[in-house]
């Protein structure tokens, strides 16, 4: 209480200042170079906040009651290259800016929020940061985050573990290594520190931005591999509204003992999207609905969805957000296959009544100013509750009540025309309510500050972040609190043809979450026993990139490559701690190091046809016994194709993955068949028709119905048609 009352206090100083402080006005028009057409909805925003405005139908904008002073102003919109430009705003007087956007083919000086808690464009952060538009849901027809994420080649999914650049194995969905944001304020539960991938308002998702590498010098706890960011759509004067309908069947599979129903399996999804702001006011609200019935027996899932949020413009550079969301989902409690040969049926004592049910709720509120023209804060409360229930009885019955409360301020100040500061104070509490974990508190305090200085083409950032960890029931008062030190330095160089250097190194680090240190349960077999001795584990990410925008012959080709190599110390994974039984227990096991290359490299050959193709390279290592480490692929890869013509567009994606070379040989005790494991090879195809608003696509995923395993006993998705309406008005 006593840091909120200090957070209050330092909003209403801020407020005090900016009523205070002398104001000016800007204004202005962008266009289109080529063509000199107005360029509707573009953004003009202030470099380093969230804050500005959005071009109207006459590719006009205007912010009035601008603190006086200098400013850096980025201008984007969809399909044309990011301007950065130099304004004077002088006490009662309007600036007016005329700015012409140049159109662009493929992606390229986007602008990102993610990598230093600020806006800037890609080419001056220092790590490696990959970007995935929000229309591949869409697109894709997908309606969780880890489905989306599969898309990016350095990041491995197995089951709902994330791993980035081979900082995660698997250990049944728990403690996260990668943290989830919603427009910046975490989403990781309470218990396991894990992400709910099904707990996200995709329908109005702009942009996901991901951070390879460790995060923890701004982000903290649970960063310790990466950081996963998902911006949602900003209402602007044009209204967005977006309806989509899909309905897809998954094949028969070619053995016979795989077959679970002489009917086909199907799968049903709608979600709606709405944006439009009006005058000061803006809102907008998304909701889905999916029910699937799964390509094995005992699978079947159901979601639901509602996300609201509402933002006041009290003046163009005072600004409310206020958000909430509504998430329920519904399925069976599959674990393992029977055996290779019935892989799609659960072990025969599965009892085939039980079901999972889990509701999640995220209310978040933002309050985004400008004090001056060196000084701007952002102030972030969220609440995140996750309920698990479900029908077990006795020993194995399973259920938790988990809520994480999430305050930070923000600050960002320009000390001078070479140096940018960005510095915070967060604070979280995690509450957990469970039969398996008993009653629980955690708490973090954390104070973070990084600096950004420019020399000309150069921009180097180094700062650090101190988190001090308590649990009631292992530190009894916060003076015995855990203490981490997370520093971080880098440096972005723009070089000739607009190429750009980049080098990095930063401190990652995670401590056990709730359901590692204290998960008393057993569940399919397998009896899993608390450990509260579990230290922090701990990584060091260091990495060299750089990316090339090249034109060829007319080509336009982007090229970017990164070597990078993660030492990871005290890994936390779960272990069979007995030969003759499966009883796990949560353990510090391995000192590591993943050292590897990341490359990607995109087109667009013609005006009608596209391509990428992007890979990582890897060498995990388990430094104690010097063996691969369990559960990463060394190689994978993706290679996509897109051909236009007229109305029609034909997307096409090649995923590859190496074979795991180690998993856990005491599966064997419990899981048959544990050890089937073989490459992934994964083809995806669409081909969609666009007329007026509408549009209409037919996909197959797994088109070749490949079979494969990406966790022991557990068949990989066979082949899926879907066929998708799709009504978008943006008007």
């Amino acid at each position: 209480m006593k840091l909120l009352y200090k957070f209050t206090v330092l909003l209403i100083i801020s407020s005090s200042l900016l009523i205070a402080k002398p104001k000016g006005g800007l204004r202005g028009t962008v266009v289109d170079v080529e063509t000199n057409l107005p360029v509707v909805s573009s953004t003009v925003r202030i470099e380093g906040t969230s804050i500005g405005s959005f071009t109207n139908r006459e590719g006009k904008f205007e912010l009035k009651s601008i603190p006086i002073g200098k400013y850096n102003l980025l201008i984007s919109a969809v399909g044309y290259e990011t301007q950065k430009i130099d304004v004077l705003i002088r006490e009662n007087r309007d600036t007016t800016l005329e700015i012409g956007l140049r159109p662009k083919i493929l992606v390229a000086g986007e602008v990102v929020i993610t990598a230093n808690k600020k806006v800037q464009t890609v080419q001056e952060v220092p790590i490696s940061l990959s970007i995935i538009k929000g229309n591949i849901f869409n697109d894709k027809s997908i309606v969780t985050i880890d489905k989306a994420l599969k898309y990016i080649p350095a990041i491995e999914v197995n089951n709902d573990n994330i791993s980035i650049r081979g900082s995660s194995g698997f250990a049944f969905g728990i403690g996260s290594r990668a943290i989830l944001l919603i427009d910046g304020i975490p989403v990781l539960s309470a218990d396991n520190g894990d992400i709910k991938s099904d707990a996200i308002p995709f329908p109005l998702i702009e942009q996901i931005e991901v951070i390879k590498g460790a995060g923890s010098a701004l982000y903290g706890a649970s960063a310790l591999g990466g950081v996963i960011n998902l911006i949602t759509r900003e209402p602007k004067e044009k209204m967005y509204l977006s309806a989509t309908s899909n309905l897809g069947v998954y094949t028969k599979p070619k053995y016979k003992s795989w077959h679970i129903s002489d009917d086909l399996q199907q799968l049903r999804q709608v979600n709606f999207a709405y944006s439009q702001r009006f005058g000061k006011f803006g809102v907008s609200s998304s909701a889905s609905y999916s029910k699937d019935e799964g390509y094995r027996l005992y699978n079947q899932e159901e979601h639901s969805m509602f996300y609201l949020k509402t933002n006041y413009n009290f003046n163009d550079f005072t600004i409310l957000n206020l958000s909430g969301q509504f998430s329920r989902s519904y399925r069976d409690d599959w674990v393992y296959w029977n055996s290779l040969d019935s892989a799609t049926r659960p072990p025969t004592s599965t009892n085939l009544d039980n079901q999972i049910s889990s509701n999640k709720y995220f209310f978040a509120a933002e309050f985004r100013s400008i004090i001056s023209s060196n000084h701007f804060f952002t102030f972030k409360n969220g609440f995140y509750q996750t309920e698990l229930r479900n029908e077990l009885t006795g020993s194995e019955y399973r259920q938790s009540t988990a809520q994480s409360i999430n305050s930070e301020i923000q600050f960002n100040s320009k000390i001078n025309e070479l140096i940018n500061l960005t510095y915070g104070l967060n604070f979280i509490n995690n509450n957990v309510k469970a039969k398996i974990y008993g009653n629980q508190n955690q708490k973090y305090i954390s104070a973070y500050s990084q600096a950004e200085n420019r020399f000309g083409d150069l921009v180097i950032t180094y700062g650090g972040r101190f988190d001090a960890e308590q649990t009631d029931s292992i530190h009894k008062d916060f003076s015995k609190a855990k203490v981490e030190f997370s520093p971080k330095a880098g440096l972005a160089y723009r070089t000739a043809f607009n190429s750009t250097v980049r080098a990095s190194i930063g401190k990652g680090f995670r401590p056990a979450s709730i359901a590692e240190r204290f998960a008393s349960v057993a569940f399919q077999g397998f009896e899993v026993v608390p450990n509260t001795k579990l230290k922090n584990e701990k990584s060091i990410s260091m990495e060299v990139g750089y990316n090339l925008p090249l034109i060829i012959n007319s080509v336009p080709i982007i090229l970017d490559c990164s070597i990078y190599n993660n030492e990871l110390y005290n890994l936390i994974e779960p272990k069979f701690i007995t030969n003759s039984s499966p009883k796990i227990q949560f353990v510090n096991t391995t000192r590591a190091r993943v050292t590897g290359i990341d490359f990607d490299a995109k087109s667009m050959i013609t005006n009608y046809f596209g391509t990428e193709l992007a890979f990582n390279v890897m060498n995990p290592i388990d430094l104690d016994n010097n063996k691969k480490l369990k559960y990463r692929s060394v190689f994978s890869s993706i290679i996509r194709f897109i051909f236009l013509f007229d109305n029609f567009e034909l997307n096409a994606d090649y995923r590859y993955k190496s074979k795991t070379e180690r998993v856990d040989d005491e599966l064997r005790f419990q899981i048959k068949n544990f050890d089937a494991r073989v490459p992934v090879h994964l083809v995806d195809a669409s081909l969609k028709y666009k007329f007026s608003d509408f549009s209409i696509a037919l996909s197959s995923y797994n088109l070749l119905d490949y079979y494969y395993t990406e966790v022991p006993g557990n068949l990989g998705k066979t082949r899926q048609i879907v066929l998708s309406v799709n009504y978008v008005a943006n008007r």
